[in-house]
Parts: C-alpha cells; structure tokens; sequence
C-alpha cells in the first residue's frame, strides 16, 4: 500500500512539472511569434519595389548569355569571368550573397541569404557595384553587362552616309544611361562603373568614330571608257562628210 501510494505521489509530481515544461514551450513559442510579427511589420513598412524615378543604388555588373557560354565551354579567350570581375564588387557578401564554384568549377554568385538584399544599401551613401547581382535587382537598378572583346555597331539612325562621311561605334553601348554593354577590357569596364556613376557625365573613353570616304574618280584609261569614247565619235563622224571637213 505504501508502495502504492508513493508510486501515485511521483505521478503526481511528474504530471505537474510536465505541465510547466508545457506551459514554458508555449510561452517561448508566443514570444517568438510576437517577435516574428514585429520583424514582419517592420519588412512591411519598408519600399518592396523601387521605381526607376527612385532606383536603387546599386550598379549591376554581369556577364551576358554569350560570354557565359563561352566561359563553359573554356573558350576564355574573348571573354572575362567572375573570377576577373568579382574583385570590382562592393556589396556586402553576408546579405547579397557569397561567390562560389559549382561543381563544373564555374564561379558565381549563391542566392542572397535574405530577400529583398538590396534595401541593405538603400539608407547608405553612393552607388555600390554588385557583380552577378542576385534576384530581380536588374530590372531596378542600372547595369553593365560584359560582352566578348572587339564588338562594333552602327547606329539605325546613322546609317545613311552624309557628306561622304559615317560614324561606327565599337566596344561600347550606353542607352539611356541605364544599361551598357562593354567589351571585355577591364580597363573600359572600370571607365563605364564611373561613367555610370557619374550619371554618364564623365568618361575617358569615346566609342564613336568617324569614317570618311574618298570621293571616287573617273579613269580615262580602261577599255570600257576607251570603247565608249569611239562608239560616240562613231556616231557623230556617220553624219559627217570627212572630206569637207576638219574633225575626222
């Protein structure tokens, strides 16, 4: 009976403490919710989307689909690779993720650890440069895109030639000073990074050249001029009586 009895008392005292253990969770479970909400109400107050009236500050600097390619298949040649371009970024690597190999040894950017990794830098002075910047970043700020070296381009508007003379571009294609596209020159993409920054005011660069052409001239000695010259004097000496007359 003793037994019994001391059995129903340890019962007793376990079932009480498993309750406060109970009551402990839940409590610490509130405060985390209560905390999370907080957290959440805070995201909320915040801009989620930037208009291009108010980009964020942030420069994006990546590779096009070309150069990619490229680089994957070894052909590094005409190309850089994030591996030349990363030591250009200067966004923190803890919010906008760090730079990794997969596992063909492609170095690029993970996925940010938090959503959004761009408002980190709203609040700060200048415009930072984000290379192999993640999420929709793009579609907000401006952007550098590197192409493979030596490219050249002619205006739709400059296509026409005037006064014998017509403008090409090469290595560089600024629209809007929102989106560049660069050869693959270190030097010219540390220019464009400033150019962009300078809201396209200041550059050492100049990607417009003017080409003249030389007027043609006439030759007087080939045979289809020779020929043609006396097919018209043929003409002109049939009504002709080159007896009477001096210019046979």
């Amino acid at each position: 009976m003793k037994v019994l009895c001391l059995t129903l008392a340890l019962l007793l005292i376990f079932s009480v403490s498993l309750t406060n253990v109970n009551a402990l969770t839940k409590d610490e479970a509130a405060k985390q919710l209560a905390q999370r909400n907080e957290a959440l109400n805070k995201i909320k107050n915040l801009p989620a989307v930037v208009n291009r009236t108010n980009p964020v500050n942030l420069l994006v600097l990546d590779l096009s689909n070309s150069c990619i390619k490229l680089i994957k298949y070894n052909m590094t040649q005409s190309c850089l690779t994030y591996n030349d371009l990363a030591i250009l970024d200067e966004t923190d690597q803890r919010y906008s993720g760090k730079f990794v190999y997969d596992n063909t040894g492609f170095l690029h950017r993970e996925k940010p650890l938090i959503n959004n990794h761009e408002i980190q830098y709203k609040n700060k002075l200048g415009i930072f440069v984000c290379v192999d910047c993640p999420g929709k970043v793009a579609t907000k700020a401006r952007s550098i895109i590197v192409e493979p070296a030596g490219f050249v381009y002619i205006l739709k508007s400059e296509k026409a030639m005037i006064d014998n003379t017509r403008n090409v571009y090469h290595d560089r294609y600024v629209k809007d000073c929102q989106t560049a596209r660069v050869s693959s020159n270190m030097t010219l993409i540390v220019d464009t990074i400033n150019y962009m920054k300078s809201n396209c005011t200041v550059t050492e660069f100049n990607e417009k050249e003017t080409i003249v052409k030389p007027y043609s001239k006439k030759t007087y000695d080939g045979a289809a001029y020779q020929y043609q010259k006396w097919l018209e004097n043929a003409k002109k000496f049939k009504t002709i009586n080159c007896l009477k007359s001096l210019e046979c």
